[in-house]
């Protein structure tokens, strides 16, 4: 839109459910070509890079800290030709490796767990958490870097998945191989990153862990709902490993049922 609001309201157009958000947090507005945040008087404040902000003009790749809790990335992208200029884009493939983005990986999820494709076997999530990034500290190391993780990743699924970027630090693997199998593909993918020697990625060795997350038949109907949820499981999974690759128990499955 020419005027996106974003905050806690959720009437808002880009809804932040966290404490540090105030109700209507900023507006980021584009005419002319030109893209500006303002802050609308939060309470913890918006922030370009490490400024605090009341009205900037934005240029591609610029990082907003709204609050204390969540960075938003600039980023232009162009809608395909003959398609709907109101179709959720966020991101095209990547061009080198061909990685989907985040909205990619919703249609897809909709499609394979809302009954519309049933073949190949049960349907597994896998979280990857790219760790060192913070010593990347210009956007185009942290570019490279996960082109880098991207195509170990890529490599050690030999093509079993579907591979989205969800943002910077993170990816999300989709396939209906069965666990064990994505497991060990994950522990390859891991052990590729650690032995990557090319520090010209980045200033500092970068570390891939991995959480696998089955989706049993009690799972949630909506992808959406599925996403959040898996989400959820991989991430308090992952707090308590700093290496390597952990399975959780599978999605809609109560503990002790």
């Amino acid at each position: 839109k020419e005027r996106t609001e974003i905050g806690r309201d959720p009437e808002g157009d880009v809804v932040l459910p966290a404490r540090t958000i105030s109700w209507r947090h900023l507006i980021v507005s584009h005419c002319d070509g030109n893209v500006i945040a303002e802050d609308l008087g939060s309470r913890n404040g918006t922030f370009v890079g490490l400024d605090k902000v009341k009205r900037r003009n934005l240029v591609e790749g610029d990082v907003l800290a709204v609050g204390d809790s969540v960075l938003l990335k600039l980023v232009f992208a162009t809608v395909p030709e003959g398609e709907d200029s109101t179709h959720p884009y966020l991101l095209p493939p990547e061009p080198m490796t061909g990685v989907e983005n985040a909205v990619s990986l919703l249609e897809r999820l909709r499609k394979e767990h809302e009954g519309m494709s049933t073949d190949g076997g049960p349907l597994t999530l896998v979280w990857y958490r790219v760790d060192g990034l913070d010593a990347c500290e210009e956007l185009p190391l942290v570019e490279k870097a996960m082109r880098v993780v991207a195509l170990a990743i890529l490599q050690a699924m030999k093509g079993e998945t579907l591979l989205a970027r969800s943002a910077d630090g993170e990816f999300i693997a989709m396939a209906r191989a069965p666990t064990k199998t994505l497991c060990k593909m994950a522990e390859d993918a891991c052990d590729s990153v650690s032995k990557q020697v090319d520090r010209g990625s980045c200033p500092a060795p970068l570390v891939l862990v991995a959480a696998v997350v089955p989706l049993s038949a009690t799972a949630p109907a909506d992808a959406e709902a599925v996403l959040t949820m898996a989400r959820r499981e991989a991430y308090t999974a992952l707090a308590d490993i700093s290496t390597g690759v952990v399975m959780t128990t599978p999605l809609g499955v109560q503990e002790g049922g």
